[in-house]
């Protein structure tokens, strides 16, 4: 989605932007929001966050309350 700074996708990872659930949608259609398996304590858990404005990938906390995104990846 535009702009999409920074985009080259030489990864591969296509992610969908399908933002975060709290209650209601955020960031729906401009921002993945993946949980990561690490805690931070028991409210929060870590999340890794990619958006269309910025060509960075931003690590940050989040209630585990909160809908996220999830990446599954098999094992050979």
């Amino acid at each position: 989605m535009s702009p999409n700074k920074g985009a080259t996708d030489e990864s591969g990872f296509r992610a969908l932007p399908a933002g975060c659930w709290g209650g209601s949608f955020f960031y729906l259609g401009s921002s993945a929001v993946f949980w990561s398996d690490t805690e931070k304590d028991s409210i929060n858990a870590f999340s890794w966050g990619i958006s269309n404005e910025e060509s960075v990938v931003v690590r940050y906390p989040l209630s585990k309350m909160c809908g996220l995104s999830i990446r599954l990846v098999k094992d050979d």
